[in-house]
């Protein structure tokens, strides 16, 4: 265990989803650390050949320091974390995990802030609304989704009288989303921040491309909710 590692108690598990589960954590020592919207922390999983260590996003309220929360979606093919998650973690264990790290940070110059979340790459984007709200910041949230295996958070964010009607975008994956017209609908100053699957990130990062739109008036950060691409599971 390094030394800036926590011990944390498994103090609540939900099935959010049919293949996605949220685990709340607390501190059996101290207090959590406060953190940033869209932190992540690292979970160490002590499997029975080999320490198992995934990045998982953080759905708390940023200001909340009372518990951590994420969501792990069961991945049959993954390297075993989820599967760990899934089926050896029960309510009151004991886990090590890393302090909040954050590489999905807002920007707050931003005009405006455009989310895009594909499935459980909703998770960072939890973090990010309390912030938003207290800010009064424009936001905008895209949650596309293909069924209630992936449409998790939608009744929470739905019913959060606090956030505006208009801001949220809510709707089941046609074939091919409108990430054009998403992204044409953004006025200059909009920074773009795309969370999910390999298909949407990179439809969204072609379409900035083709339109010129990272070089002349837009921002965008991306996080992939993939093994291959990026260490977060989102």
């Amino acid at each position: 265990m390094s030394h800036a590692a926590i011990k944390v108690q498994v103090s609540d598990i939900q099935d959010v989803a049919p293949t996605i589960r949220e685990f709340t954590f607390t501190p059996l020592e101290g207090e959590f650390f406060p953190f940033s919207p869209g932190s992540h922390i690292v979970v160490e999983m002590p499997s029975s050949d080999r320490t198992i260590r995934n990045a998982y996003s953080l759905l708390s309220d940023p200001r909340d320091a009372s518990s951590y929360r994420i969501a792990v979606r069961l991945q049959p093919e993954s390297r075993g974390g989820s599967i760990f998650m899934h089926q050896e973690v029960q309510k009151g264990d004991e886990l090590i995990i890393s302090p909040p790290s954050n590489l999905f940070a807002p920007d707050w110059r931003a005009k405006k802030h455009l989310f895009l979340a594909g499935g459980v790459g909703i998770t960072p984007f939890m973090s990010y609304l309390p912030e938003m709200l207290r800010r009064k910041a424009d936001f905008e949230l895209h949650y596309l989704y293909r069924s209630t295996q992936t449409g998790a958070y939608c009744r929470p964010i739905t019913r959060d009288a606090r956030i505006p009607s208009f801001s949220l975008r809510l709707r089941r994956f046609a074939p091919r989303a409108d990430i054009a017209g998403i992204m044409d609908a953004c006025p200059q100053g909009t920074h773009i921040y795309i969370c999910g699957p390999e298909s949407l990130i990179d439809s969204v990062l072609q379409q900035a491309e083709q339109s010129g739109l990272a070089q002349v008036a837009y921002s965008l950060r991306s996080l992939r909710c993939t093994q291959t691409r990026n260490p977060l599971r989102c």
